[in-house]
């Protein structure tokens, strides 16, 4: 991290002692101590926004620009249709719906429609995509990389318990979930249509639920 020291005092106390009183020579170093400030700020301005807790917006943006975790996360927004199901209740109980009363019923999703839409996230849970991606990147896909990429996707990074069964892993956080939070980190394919958000080792499948 850069210093944000007093570089004019510090420079002017290394003057040679008969110097010191010399104000043409203060004057220039004073005038030319001054550039050098002006540069310091705008590396300081520039590492604050580079850090993820203090970017917004752009900011933020750049920072996925460079380690790949874009704004927009695919199929993690359910969209609402009628869909036949196992009749337990839901959408498929209130009928297709009927053409002179839009508020009955659902609509009906042709064979080619996505089930899930994407979304732009704000900036808070930008915030926490980005730890998870940075996890990520640099994870082997040990259960305790699993557990903090889950961590920090919620925010209050609660536990996290992991039970294996074969072929597959359920990861249980102890306490309810959101349905966002849900979508977020179930979603197969959130990063770029190709990426789980959360890692899981090849040929082994994760479950993300809550209590």
């Amino acid at each position: 991290m850069i210093p944000a020291n007093d570089l004019q005092a510090i420079a002017l106390s290394r003057l040679a002692h008969q110097y010191r009183d010399s104000p043409n020579l203060k004057a220039v170093i004073a005038l030319f101590i001054g550039k050098i400030v002006e540069i310091r700020d705008a590396f300081l301005t520039l590492e604050a926004v580079r850090r993820i807790a203090d970017a917004e917006g752009d900011g933020l943006d750049s920072i996925g620009e460079l380690i790949g975790q874009p704004r927009e996360l695919f199929g993690v927004l359910p969209l609402d249709f009628f869909a036949l199901h196992d009749g337990t209740g839901g959408p498929a109980e209130e009928g297709f719906g009927d053409a002179t009363a839009p508020e009955i019923g659902r609509r009906f999703r042709s064979v080619n429609e996505a089930e899930a839409a994407n979304r732009n996230v704000g900036d808070n849970e930008m915030r926490r995509l980005l730890r998870a991606k940075i996890v990520r990147n640099r994870t082997s896909a040990t259960p305790e990389d699993i557990i903090t990429s889950i961590r920090a996707v919620l925010e209050d990074e609660p536990a996290v318990r992991l039970t294996f069964s074969g072929q597959l892993v359920t990861a249980t956080v102890q306490r309810a979930i959101s349905t966002d939070e849900d979508a977020l980190l179930n979603a197969t394919g959130g990063i770029r249509g190709q990426i789980p958000i959360i890692p899981r080792p090849i040929g082994v499948g994760l479950t993300v639920a809550g209590l």
